[in-house]
């Protein structure tokens, strides 16, 4: 199943509680659930439509909101 926004956001919101001192962390994304590359989150989230491995914010058939 695949994670929404309320739950993620409700996962960074514990975090944060349970770990004030995470607020100033750097965040970073994986490439994948076995953390074979990782890399700096540099841009702000955005919404757009995502389809299998294409994503476009540009279509006005938003259904995704995009971390990096």
């Amino acid at each position: 199943t695949r994670m929404k926004l309320k739950e993620y956001i409700r996962n960074l919101q514990d975090l944060v509680k349970e770990t004030p001192e995470s607020a100033e962390f750097k965040v970073v994304y994986s490439s994948d659930d076995e953390g074979n590359s990782f890399g700096d989150v540099v841009y702000a989230p955005c919404i757009g439509e995502y389809q299998g491995r294409s994503f476009d914010a540009a279509t006005g058939k938003d259904n995704a909101v995009c971390i990096n």
